[in-house]
């Protein structure tokens, strides 16, 4: 039976965490800060959501098996929680 690891990530305010059309390995949670979720609509950037403590995000490419749906971005320094797809 696989193990399954938690990583907590100390994010500084900027950092890319994903990018739309990754590959989806691991879905997080906001555990302090905030999370802009963009996406690329008619060749521009566009926020479509921001999330913060108690937030999920990465879920729909986990369940679908699909690319990122979204490119994910910190807002401000941030405390995330990555929880990898089961394998």
């Amino acid at each position: 039976m696989a193990t399954l690891e938690l990583q907590q990530l100390h994010c500084p305010e900027g950092q890319r965490i994903f990018a739309e059309g990754d590959v989806a390995d691991a879905l997080y949670l906001v555990a302090g800060g905030r999370i802009g979720l963009y996406r690329i609509i008619n060749g521009r950037k566009s926020l479509s959501r921001t999330l913060g403590v108690g937030g999920m995000f990465g879920v729909t490419g986990i369940i679908d098996g699909g690319g990122r749906s979204a490119t994910a971005v910190t807002l401000e320094p941030s405390l995330l929680v990555r929880i990898p797809a089961a394998l």
